[in-house]
């Protein structure tokens, strides 16, 4: 794992330190990706058995809906997150995993991208969204959702 001030050789610029080190966990505090118990619950509920947490932007702009959608509208940040998990699940996952064996799969992209609709101001917008494959601090693999915006 990387330490901040620990030195390394760059093979342009020759010896260097990290300056800033962020873990997944430290980002999920600082709120910059986003768990909570809705998350983990309809992660688990969208049939994935790994850690799934979403960028700031895209939870702010686009997961919690306006008032305004939401009481005319219908929307509510449950079935827009919905709607994320299970654009990716039947989009993203087959281009990210390939199956190769009864419940096993093997990674093929670390990083792919999707297009999911969500009304705004009363209209439909399609916003492209991406997803990374990485892994939690004890090795675990886990996936990022965010807007492009946020890599």
């Amino acid at each position: 794992m990387v330490k901040e001030n620990e030195e390394f050789e760059h093979p342009v610029y020759g010896k260097m330190k990290h300056i800033v080190v962020n873990t997944r966990e430290s980002a999920i505090e600082d709120e910059i990706l986003i768990e909570n118990d809705l998350t983990k619950q309809l992660v688990k509920e969208a049939g994935f058995n790994l850690s799934i947490v979403f960028g700031h932007v895209l939870w702010g702009e686009y997961i919690i809906p306006s008032k305004e959608d939401e009481e005319s509208g219908g929307q509510s940040v449950e079935g827009r997150l919905w709607d994320v998990l299970n654009v990716f699940k039947f989009m993203g996952v087959p281009e990210m995993f390939e199956h190769v064996g009864e419940g096993q799969f093997r990674p093929k992209n670390r990083t792919v991208d999707f297009e999911v609709d969500f009304v705004v101001d009363g209209k439909v917008e399609t916003v492209e969204i991406w997803a990374a494959l990485t892994c939690e601090q004890d090795g675990k693999p886990a996936i990022n959702i965010f807007l492009p915006s946020e890599y």
